[in-house]
């Protein structure tokens, strides 16, 4: 295996590498056990419904905490993408993953196993950990009535019970899809949650695509928000309610969990208007 390069956009560069075995490109990741048993199982159910996966290579001596997938050459994912026809591609694609149900939620142990989770724990541990972040960060300045507010509104998710458990992605920002050829590609699954509620991964991707839904402003990096959320929603088949009270919720506590992010620079803005909306509905 002959190392080309590491990818400085990784979070971790040192444990993502660009690698070549046998002349043919492969990416090399490093992470802990679960996440890359959870990554092999993603891609299998995402090969069995017929949905454009990243193939893996297994060789002697990787260990279980390594993988090697496919490399898309050119590396574009879909925050470079503008058009509504790929957006829309795009829905279809997350209405079939979100299709795949079970009653329960459930993750995996690092020996594959599984492991059922319960779903309010789960979020109580997700709040929390939300808090303990801003704790760490000074609260993010953020006055302490705005603050009892969020946690206030967090926590009527521990009331909230999806009726089915659907296959999630966990981390739907627009920097985990992949674009090669006409295909999209779901990759880099978060491994918290297998099956859970659908309202995560559109929580995580409006924050990607927020202007004209939670904020207004004039930025070109944010100016064809509107169009390509849209675009994907007609193509996810549900009607859009940007005032959904559940929904809402999922996006502030999100953001708010990702206010540090150097990725999202409205977030803040963006809890504002999910309050705004909560006290007026």
């Amino acid at each position: 295996m002959k190392i080309i390069r590491n990818f400085t956009g990784a979070s971790n560069p040192d444990n993502v590498k660009l690698v070549e075995i046998d002349g043919k490109k492969w990416v090399y990741k490093k992470e802990n056990a679960k996440w890359v048993y959870t990554e092999k199982v993603f891609n299998n159910i995402l090969k069995d419904n017929k949905l454009p996966y990243l193939q893996s290579l297994d060789v002697s001596g990787l260990k279980a905490d390594e993988i090697l997938l496919e490399y898309v050459e050119g590396e574009l994912t879909m925050d470079s993408v503008y058009s509504t026809k790929n957006y829309e591609q795009f829905g279809k694609i997350i209405r079939t993953l979100h299709s795949i149900q079970k009653t329960y939620s459930l993750t995996y142990h690092e020996d594959g196993t599984e492991k059922k989770l319960d779903w309010k724990k789960y979020m109580k541990s997700y709040i929390d950990e939300a808090i303990k972040r801003a704790d760490k960060n000074k609260n993010y300045d953020l006055n302490s009535k705005i603050l009892s507010s969020i946690k206030k509104e967090s926590s009527k998710l521990l009331d909230y019970e999806p009726k089915a458990f659907s296959l999630i992605h966990g981390d739907l920002h627009l920097n985990n899809i992949l674009v090669k050829d006409n295909n999209l590609i779901l990759f880099d699954k978060n491994d918290e949650v297998f099956f859970g509620s659908h309202y995560m991964d559109l929580a995580i991707l409006a924050l990607d695509l927020c202007n004209g839904t939670f904020i207004n402003v004039d930025d070109p990096d944010y100016e064809h928000d509107k169009k390509l959320l849209d675009a994907f929603m007609r193509g996810y088949g549900r009607t859009f309610d940007s005032r959904d009270p559940i929904f809402l919720r999922f996006v502030m506590l999100i953001a708010f969990r990702r206010l540090n992010s150097p990725f999202q620079k409205y977030n803040k803005e963006i809890i504002y208007s999910c309050l705004q909306k909560l006290e007026t509905n």
